[in-house]
């Protein structure tokens, strides 16, 4: 069965043969499976070719059958075909391929988004990554120019118990070794590769036997080929999977290694810089990645080396043996980082030896692929050498080396050196590869080809995938073609069909015109040096657009050379397709400007370093340009959170307006035809007024719109009495704020013009306003104490012990004890504040959330460092217990007195005259006893007595209205109907047969109790008689009417008796039967005469003794309540509450308001109504939700 559509043109079927399968060139599902025994039987003797080497006709009972190889023009893989059958092995087989081009496709649509995306600046690295570094810091080695270092394993290999990976990786190897008898071109590959993987010593032959694999960390890891057609020394890979599961544990190698961090610039770094030199010279480190592998160039400790195993045999005919790898080596979440680590590393120790080898490795170097470049030839060449030297001592060496200019590869071997030598007078030779990109080193240009795609009668939404993320372009260079794209790839997902599934015909021909104009493209060129050698000025200039389809942002190099020539040239772009949700026009414009910003803040970090530049930002939207120039806090949130970003990420640029026909950016909002973008001067050159000498970008001024959009309202209202300030917000610094503001308008009043302040708040205005909101605390608070300081009589508050005074401010302070510490003075003499005051409060809830929600003492530590808190840690408590992302963590679900029992459950009635119902299960049953039976779900249906608490058994097949309606009518003939029934469902058969149904509210079982326990006790024996058997319906039903027995044979209390033969307990089967369901047969009294009447009357009197029984002894053990014995406030309408929700972290609780309560009899509330953010109204108990500590709910 093909993997894809296969291409029938090329295939020569002679008309006289009769295919089994006519459409066997199609990926369909398989119609029929055939035993190994049966395929040989199904085989002819007659084959005839249908393309030397691939694919020929197989003769079967059937007819002919295409089978062999098809190379696929789309992924860089073959793929096997075969049409009709297939042996258990191949459809397995067909699986491992499938699973492949899914991990190709994967990796390759991440890649793209991964390089149309702005580089992040790494942050501080985790918990994980410091202890993966801390790990590599105290066990590498440097000993004779080789590394040795150990996996970075989560914990000590002495401990660690990985479980069974023999047995799926022998698995693993049978399914590879299949592959190989289809292909032996392939197997005499791989052979190769794991013999020069023994000959260089980076893996050796060791003894099974030799490991003790129940106590010893060992693991073995399954391997595959993988094919690169674009390498030039290594087409085929051997891959090592560390990501298999063992059994049982379900844990990989990968599972216990640490991912370390990323300890190299990031790809787009590299390119900026790579453009920016005039010469430029490129290699790449042996022992790999490629070549002999720099992985392979760093051993592994030996301790560590039992972790890595793979099983492996030069021939089907041998046994398979033990190859343990000796070195670092690929498919290891850890590798990447070792490997670079250690380059790292090398430039740590001797980073002041070999300083121009030191940056190259540091900001230069791409995994394995190192760009040198520079404006100065003979600083080039000294960093050459000393980049060979540097990487010498880890055992590194270079080859691939290529330049553009000849006399930089003087004294390189020819067979080190590119295709083994760069012909600088052919164009043809000079091309190569340089992190991905296509550069041709005589012209000194890149070149961006299109990747080549077959027209098909159908393409799928995998085609379109798979063609648009082979689209390598991290500088944006060709960014209004990729925008098109990212397009189609929307309008593709929009669609929610199967990947296979063909285009509609709309888009199936966008998809086909687009395909074919990048096929008839001609290669776009644009130059890779900007020329900074003889600068004399360096701009970088952004411009950011957007439309109702896309938004992007592309940045120009203006340089101004000695000469007073001026050259642009486009440095880089990026761009976005708008979210499926449409918003406005200035919204987008909006977020391309924020793009705009993230992109030239990355490109500004990366320059800024080695050449003094000035940054010019351009936006056609004079929107845009008003919201950057007003304040955040009168913008919508939306806008106010994307214009602060901006104003942060932009600090010292300037931003101004530009026309939309000048504006080039308008390229990657609307996307450009594939064969016009070479001739787009604007797009490659920028806007003609960057090419003036006296270019003034504060010239290009707009007019400002007159109403502004999207501002947030804000209404004035006066009122009789005055509110205080200190009400109004609940933020301190916010307050400070206002306060600073309103002194600095004061003072300014009364300066002159020359002496007044403008511009952001400075530290000591904000502290000058937070001393006199705690002066005007203190006043409110302890005026009688500050009277009797400022008149020196004696005070009598509780104060005293602290010896208070009053500083130069005012402002009242501890005296205390510690005048001769050496502490701050802050400590020394803390502020006294008062309690029950909102600026404490305040001021709380601030060092709470700058501790990250610290604990109580934590942050009433700190407090103590700068203020004394009357009754603090009190006053720390009670505010942090209204903290609602601390109460989420711990939230506890309200609770209430538990009610009365109702009248239901405690007055005398006929057995299962009231009665509750619920489900339990699923279990399985086999519908009858085969050694292949086919597997069903079975579920038990649970009737039980409010009164006697007896129960009643069914056993259903599923959950259909129908079998319950069975189920119940066999309950109503064995039990009798009952009178009431209580469940979480309604029935319209209930009240039509004349029974009363009551329902619990959802998602309470609190309110069911009695069957929930009931539920939970059939359970409990099922669980352990069955176990993990499966049983048929008979025989699970005669389990389960037994376990009935036995239930409705607890007691419920004793019974006064003499005869030691009588049960001395009242059971639920006393009110069924008289007796015990499991209790013994009694004597036979069949041939005892007996008067009629007596004996009924004796019946009687026996079930009364059962009932008197039941009332002395069995209904007052009701009495206590075992949980739920205190009081609580009810819960009132429009409580605000959280809702408990048992697979979802506390923190993703939702939130919901209280609609209407349902008091009980008692008047107290169990359950209740609540409005969830969906709107949706939902009746629950409780317990079900948490209420939440706000002032209005508590």
């Amino acid at each position: 069965m093909p993997q894809f559509v296969v291409n029938t043109n090329k295939l020569n079927v002679p008309p006289h043969v009769s295919l089994a399968d006519d459409e066997f060139y199609k990926c369909d599902k398989i119609s029929m499976l055939l035993e190994c025994d049966v395929f040989f039987q199904v085989l002819l003797r007659e084959q005839l070719p249908v393309v030397p080497g691939e694919l020929f006709l197989q003769n079967t009972r059937f007819g002919y059958v295409v089978a062999g190889i098809v190379r696929h023009s789309k992924p860089a893989h073959s793929s096997c075909v075969a049409s009709n059958f297939c042996s258990k092995h191949e459809v397995h087989f067909a699986h491992n391929y499938d699973s492949d081009i899914f991990t190709k496709l994967d990796q390759t649509v991440s890649q793209f988004w991964q390089t149309e995306k702005v580089p992040e600046v790494y942050t501080e690295a985790d918990s994980e990554q410091e202890l993966a570094e801390q790990i590599f810091q105290d066990t590498v080695v440097l000993k004779e120019n080789k590394f040795e270092v150990s996996l970075p394993l989560k914990q000590d290999i002495s401990t660690l118990r990985l479980g069974d990976s023999l047995t799926p990786a022998h698995k693993r190897f049978l399914n590879l070794e299949l592959r190989f008898k289809r292909d032996e071109a392939l197997f005499l590959k791989y052979k190769d590769f794991i013999d020069e993987f023994v000959e260089l010593g980076h893996a050796k032959y060791v003894d099974i036997s030799s490991y003790n694999l129940d106590e010893q960390a060992v693991f073995f890891m399954p391997h595959h080929p993988v094919f690169n057609e674009n390498s030039e020394t290594t087409k085929l890979r051997v891959v090592f999977d560390a990501s298999m599961q063992t059994y049982p544990e379900k844990i990989s190698l990968n599972h216990v290694l640490l991912n370390g961090a990323v300890v190299q610039q990031d790809l787009f770094s590299i390119l900026v810089l790579f453009r920016l030199y005039k010469f430029i010279i490129n290699c790449d480190i042996t022992k790999m990645f490629r070549a002999t592998k720099m992985f392979r160039a760093i051993s592994l400790t030996p301790s560590h080396r039992p972790l890595q195993n793979i099983l492996w045999r030069p021939s089907p005919n041998d046994d398979i043996k033990c190859l343990q790898l000796q070195t670092v080596t690929y498919g290891q979440k850890s590798s990447s980082f070792l490997a670079t680590r250690c380059l790292l590393e090398l430039v740590h120790r001797f980073r002041d030896q070999y300083p121009l080898a030191a940056d190259a490795l540091l900001y230069k170097t791409y995994v394995d692929d190192i760009n040198l470049s520079s404006n100065d030839i003979k600083e080039l060449l000294e960093s050459r050498e000393q980049l060979i030297e540097l990487l010498s001592k880890g055992g590194f060496s270079l080859h691939k080396w290529c330049a553009n200019k000849i006399e930089l590869l003087k004294d390189i071997p020819e067979n080190s050196q590119h295709k083994g030598f760069v012909h600088f007078t052919d164009n043809k030779d000079s091309m190569v590869r340089t992190l991905g990109m296509k550069c041709e080193l005589c012209s000194d240009t890149f070149v961006i080809s299109s990747p080549q795609y077959p027209t098909l009668e159908k393409y799928t939404k995998r085609d379109v995938l798979s063609f648009v993320s082979k689209i390598f372009d991290p500088l944006g260079l060709a960014g209004p073609i990729v925008v098109n794209a990212k397009l189609l790839m929307q309008q593709t997902w929009l669609l929610n069909i199967g990947w296979d599934c063909p285009l509609p015909s709309n888009l199936y021909e966008d998809f086909r015109k687009f395909a074919d104009s990048l096929n008839k493209m001609q290669n776009v060129v644009v130059k890779r040096n900007l020329d900074t050698q003889n600068a004399k000025s360096i701009d970088i200039v952004g411009f950011s657009d957007a439309s109702n389809l896309a938004y992007g942002c592309c940045l120009y190099l203006r340089i101004v050379d000695t000469n007073g020539n001026v050259n642009v040239d486009l440095l880089c772009s990026k761009s976005r397709v708008n979210p499926i949700k449409k918003s406005t026009t200035p919204r987008a414009e909006l977020n391309g400007a924020l793009l705009l910003a993230k992109l030239v803040k990355k490109v500004y970090d990366i320059i800024q370093p080695r050449f003094d530049i000035n940054v010019y930002l351009f936006v056609d939207s004079q929107v845009v340009l008003a919201w950057l120039i007003t304040d955040p806090l009168k913008l919508g949130v939306y806008i106010a959170n994307r214009v602060k970003c901006i104003t942060e990420l932009t600090k010292g640029f300037s931003w101004h307006y530009v026309n939309t026909v000048e504006n080039p950016a308008d390229c990657l909002s609307r996307g450009v035809e594939p064969h016009l973008l070479q001739k787009n001067l604007q797009w490659f050159h920028g806007p003609s007024f960057l090419k003036q000498l006296d270019f003034q970008p504060q010239s290009y001024k707009c007019e400002m719109p007159r109403e502004i959009p999207e501002l947030k309202a804000s209404n004035v209202v006066q009122r009789a009495e005055e509110l205080p300030l200190f009400t109004r917000f609940s933020s301190i610094d916010k307050i400070k704020r206002i306060l600073a503001y309103v002194y600095r308008f004061v003072n300014n009043c009364k300066s002159k013009t020359v002496d007044r302040i403008y511009g952001n708040l400075t530290p000591q205005e904000l502290n000058h306003s937070l001393i006199i909101i705690l002066r005007c605390e203190q006043t409110k608070f302890f005026s009688e104490e500050i009277t009797c300081l400022n008149t020196r009589t004696s005070m009598k508050s509780n104060l005293k012990a602290l010896n208070p005074f009053l500083d130069s401010m005012n402002v009242l302070r501890v005296g205390g004890r510690l005048q001769h510490a050496d502490i701050p003075y802050s400590t020394k003499h803390p502020i006294i504040l008062p309690k029950r005051s909102k600026i404490v409060h305040y001021l709380i809830e601030k060092e709470h959330r700058i501790l990250l929600h610290a604990g109580p003492k934590h942050v009433f530590s700190n407090l103590s460092l700068k203020y004394h808190i009357v009754n603090g840690i009190r006053e720390v408590k009670h505010v942090l217990h209204k903290c609602t992302i601390c109460f989420r963590l711990k939230a506890k679900h309200a609770e209430q007195l538990m009610g009365s029992l109702p009248s239901d459950r405690v007055n005398p009635c006929r057995a299962f005259e009231k009665v509750g119902i619920d489900y339990g299960g699923p279990f399985s049953i086999k519908m009858l006893r085969a050694r292949k039976p086919v597997i069903q779900k079975a579920y038990i249906v649970l009737f039980v007595c409010f009164t006697t608490k007896a129960i009643h058994v069914e056993l259903a097949s599923d959950l259909t209205t129908d079998c319950f309606l069975n189920s119940l009518k066999r309950f109503i003939a064995r039990r009798n109907k009952p009178l009431i029934i209580q469940g979480v469902w309604k029935l319209a058969y209930a009240a039509d047969n004349g029974i009363t149904f009551k329902y619990i509210p959802s998602y309470s079982p609190v309110f069911a109790g009695l069957w929930e326990a009931g539920i939970k006790s059939c359970k409990y024996h099922l669980k352990r008689v069955v176990g993990n058997a499966v049983l048929t319906y008979e025989e699970l039903n005669t389990v389960i009417i037994q376990i009935e027995g036995i239930l409705n044979s607890r007691p419920l209390t004793a019974l006064p008796t003499t005869d030691l033969h009588e049960m001395p307990y009242l059971t639920p089967g006393h009110f069924l039967t008289g007796a015990p369901i499991t209790s013994y047969p009694e004597e036979d009294y069949t041939n005892v005469p007996c008067n009629r009447l007596k004996f009924w009357k004796q019946c009687t009197q026996m079930v009364q003794q059962f009932w008197k029984q039941w009332h002395k002894q069995y209904l007052v053990q009701l009495q206590s309540r075992p949980k739920w014995r205190n009081e609580c406030n009810n819960i009132k309408i429009g409580t605000l509450v959280l809702v408990r929700e048992d697979n979802i972290p506390p923190l993703k609780w939702p939130m919901a308001r209280v609609v209407d309560v349902f008091p009980g009899a008692d008047g107290k509330v169990r359950a209740l109504s609540i409005r969830t953010s969906k709107g949706s109204i939902i009746k629950t108990s409780i317990y079900k939700v948490c209420v939440l500590p706000f002032e209005d709910n508590m």
